[in-house]
């Protein structure tokens, strides 16, 4: 297990970085007690199922806006400060979902972000809530759809890679890892320094905190969505934090650095 959180609850104070670095995002994963999935998620399964645009909007509901990962907009905060951006530093989000860490990448640090993602109803969607940004946002993010294990990009076109729960439905990891190599500047040197650190106390606080908004929002959620919709996500919500309490779904926070010297 990696470092704890600090006393406030939040991320863990960092030493000094390199200048550049691979941010692998957040990585939420269920363990459960059962033989690892021989086929992973296609688009077309991701789109007729967990990602329909009703499940996408579900999700947004309780996220907030422009999110559907776990923590919305507070996390990203605290997961972005970390990465030290830079006005005109090139990030790859890999399942950017509905562009909501891109855009605040976009507007906050002046990054060009590329947003990639294997769901066709997200960046339908991202797309939409793309024209609610002012300008200079718009014209600093670009989204593509694509699986990141076949997807082409020019070799050393980013200067860091975010991912935030999006790993959880790849199935060839170490592929997929050693894609993203290529993308990186600095190509021919090694990480320096990998960071693990364990979140699964700040998972878990996350995720009471949504289930209560969601119960105290009952009545504006059921103006856009069914009875059953709401049922679902509260027996979803209830499911993953009784995984948290037994260890078999946890939340990590995990940054590779490389040097630009």
């Amino acid at each position: 297990m990696g470092p704890t959180l600090n006393e406030s609850g939040g991320l863990p104070d960092t030493a000094k970085k390199a200048s550049k670095e691979i941010a692998l995002g957040e990585i939420q994963e269920g363990f459960e007690k059962v033989p690892a999935p021989k086929v992973f998620p296609t688009q077309e399964y991701l789109d007729n199922t967990q990602y329909t645009l009703t499940g996408i909007l579900r999700y947004e509901f309780i996220f907030g806006r422009c999110f559907v990962s776990t923590g919305g907009l507070e996390t990203t905060k605290e997961v972005v400060s970390r990465l030290n951006l830079k006005p005109g530093d090139h990030v790859l989000d890999i399942g950017c979902g509905l562009g909501g860490s891109a855009f605040f990448m976009a507007s906050e640090y002046g990054a060009i972000v590329t947003g990639l993602d294997l769901s066709e109803n997200m960046l339908h969607l991202a797309r939409q809530r793309m024209t609610e940004q002012p300008l200079e946002v718009r014209n600093r993010v670009s989204f593509r759809h694509g699986d990141i294990l076949k997807v082409e990009f020019p070799e050393e076109s980013f200067d860091f890679v975010y991912t935030r729960d999006a790993f959880i439905h790849i199935g060839l990891k170490e592929f997929a890892f050693g894609r993203i190599q290529e993308y990186i500047r600095c190509l021919k040197t090694a990480f320096e320094t990998v960071e693990a650190h364990d979140l699964s106390h700040m998972f878990l606080r996350t995720l009471s905190r949504e289930l209560k908004y969601l119960q105290l929002r009952k009545k504006e959620f059921l103006r856009d969505f069914s009875a059953k919709d709401f049922n679902d996500l509260m027996t979803g919500w209830q499911s993953k934090i009784a995984r948290v309490h037994i260890g078999d779904q946890s939340w990590g926070l995990f940054i590779a650095t490389k040097s630009n010297h």
